[in-house]
């Protein structure tokens, strides 16, 4: 229930994350799909992996949207400059 709270919390409607960078973006989006890699590998059935995927699904695209036409994460914020984040959705 926890993990359902905080990824339905940590993603508006469009996929974006509700709070900080796109640098914290990213780092959320990499913490959600571990957890789901994990339940999946370990045989865990659970209303977490039914409810984020599609959630993590539509921030992977809003991730995508986010980032410069050569896929780094631009330096907003405290965010820093990573290159090779994502493939960018112009």
């Amino acid at each position: 229930d926890r993990l359902i709270d905080s990824v339905l919390r940590t993603f508006d409607s469009d996929g974006y994350a509700n709070e900080n960078t796109v640098g914290y973006h990213r780092f959320n989006v990499q913490l959600f799909k571990s957890v789901i890699s994990k339940f999946s590998d370990w045989g865990v059935e659970s209303r977490f992996g039914d409810i984020a995927p599609p959630i993590i699904d539509k921030a992977l695209r809003a991730f995508q949207i986010c980032v410069w036409q050569d896929g780094s994460i631009p330096p907003i914020g405290d965010s820093a400059v990573y290159e090779n984040a994502a493939e960018s959705l112009n």
